[in-house]
């Protein structure tokens, strides 16, 4: 009953078992554990599992092993082997995998070769007996597992249905008109947002012209301020006297300032305070001790933002 329902099991898995009697003396067990005997092709990988249980004195000649290239057609890819000891015995797990490059054009009957494993005794002292004596060593004959191969495809039954062996490439599919267009889109619009910024920072927008030029000079000022006593006080004077000969529309000198007055009355109310700047610019650049200064860096930038507010309100 126990071998019945043991049958019935295999038959579900797919999985052939080999047992062997009790008169094979040292060999106590032995099992083969095959997958399904059918359904393989070119390149697929066959796994086969070793069960044996054998005396205590008994050890596993990995040597005996197959080799890693069985054919032309059948390599070994895999040999894992787990030993272990119960109940007095020995008992090894051997793991094997196949891979079959076999290219049958229509279903073949292949199997994987038997080969032999050799046992070798040691004594108590844990020492091999001499291998070539019958009492030292022993093998066990793993037989031969047939299976079938089948090809990828098959030639002759699609020429008899009148079809083609091979179906025609698929054509191309044509790219999408719509990615090109949106990029193109997005970097119209990145370069009008580049373009409309350098126009804003340059003064070119109508909203920004009022006020550009002590705008610019305002920010270079605060800029150079922030370097304390080290400040470049000559970057500051050249960024206001810039400032003024864009107001004025020409170079702008200290002999020019009443005819600036004029022609700017809206800067009337700064009059001492920029007579003041173009006398101390004077000193500073021209005097016998040009780092002296009369206006610091503070002063400078009040007059900016004064000048600034008052370009800013023009007309």
């Amino acid at each position: 009953m126990r071998r019945i329902h043991l049958a019935f099991l295999l038959a579900i898995s797919g999985a052939a078992i080999a047992e062997v009697p009790d008169s094979l003396g040292p060999i106590k067990d032995f099992q083969v554990l095959t997958p399904r005997p059918f359904g393989y092709t070119i390149g697929d990988v066959i796994r086969e599992t070793l069960i044996i249980s054998v005396d205590r004195e008994a050890v596993l000649d990995r040597n005996s092993l197959p080799r890693s290239r069985i054919n032309r057609w059948l390599e070994l890819r895999e040999a894992n082997v787990v030993e272990s000891e119960s109940d007095g015995l020995r008992r090894y797990r051997i793991e094997l995998a196949y891979q079959s490059f076999y290219a049958p054009l229509e279903v073949k009957n292949l199997a994987i070769p038997a080969f032999k494993l050799v046992f070798n005794s040691v004594g108590q002292s844990g020492v091999p007996k001499d291998s070539e004596s019958a009492e030292g060593s022993f093998h066990l004959d793993v037989p031969a597992w047939r299976f079938t191969m089948a090809p990828i495809r098959e030639l002759s039954v699609l020429r008899e249905e009148g079809l083609e062996p091979m179906r025609p490439d698929a054509p191309p599919q044509l790219p999408g008109r719509s990615g090109p267009i949106r990029g193109l889109a997005a970097a119209g619009v990145v370069g009008f947002g580049a373009g409309l910024y350098l126009a804003y920072l340059h003064g070119y927008l109508p909203w920004r012209r009022r006020g550009r030029h002590f705008g610019a000079a305002c920010r270079t000022v605060r800029a150079l301020s922030r370097a304390g006593e080290g400040a470049d006080y000559s970057a500051a004077y050249a960024a206001i006297h810039h400032a003024f000969n864009g107001v004025y529309g020409q170079p702008l000198f200290s002999e020019q300032l009443d005819e600036f007055f004029l022609e700017r009355p809206a800067y009337e109310p700064m009059r001492a305070e920029i007579k003041a700047f173009f006398v101390s610019s004077y000193e500073f650049f021209f005097g016998q001790e040009p780092k002296e200064t009369g206006f610091p860096m503070s002063r400078l930038f009040r007059l900016c933002r004064d000048c600034y507010d008052i370009e800013r309100n023009l007309r």
